[in-house]
């Protein structure tokens, strides 16, 4: 029988990590309504999908402007890379920083740095998905392990 079907995942105990989990949730959820806000309609939003790749999570190719963006969340780099169809890369690290921080001061310019649009469809529902009625919006953050 083939050895990596034999290994064992490591145990990954939910408490130590769960403002991680939180925030790379949050993370997925403002690429996903990039990718919702542009590609068009299929039932059910199957078209806002993110994929898992050998890296993390993929949007494939999502049309923007002239051409399209492809937008992935690597979770080996850690760091969100986005690769234009004119050939733009631009990428940021992913490191503790609140989930208004990622899409205010990261997402925005690094969607810009690649030639595409920054602006979301929905934007008012979308800013009220991401505030903590608790701590605004600074909640919550994710953690270096």
């Amino acid at each position: 029988m083939n050895e990596c079907i034999q290994e064992r995942w490591p145990d990954i105990p939910y408490g130590p990590w769960s403002s991680t989990c939180s925030a790379l949730h949050l993370y997925i959820q403002i690429i996903g309504k990039y990718r919702l806000a542009r590609s068009p309609w299929v039932n059910h939003s199957w078209h806002a999908t993110l994929y898992t790749d050998a890296r993390g999570f993929t949007t494939g190719l999502v049309p923007d402007g002239p051409g399209g963006i492809e937008l992935s969340l690597d979770l080996i780099n850690h760091e969100v890379v986005g690769r234009a169809t004119d050939g733009r890369i631009a990428r940021f690290p992913l490191e503790p920083m609140s989930v208004a921080f990622f899409h205010g001061a990261r997402w925005i310019s690094f969607v810009l740095s690649v030639g595409r649009r920054s602006s979301m469809a929905g934007r008012t529902r979308f800013r009220r998905l991401f505030r903590s009625p608790k701590t605004g919006w600074n909640a919550p953050t994710m953690p270096m392990l």
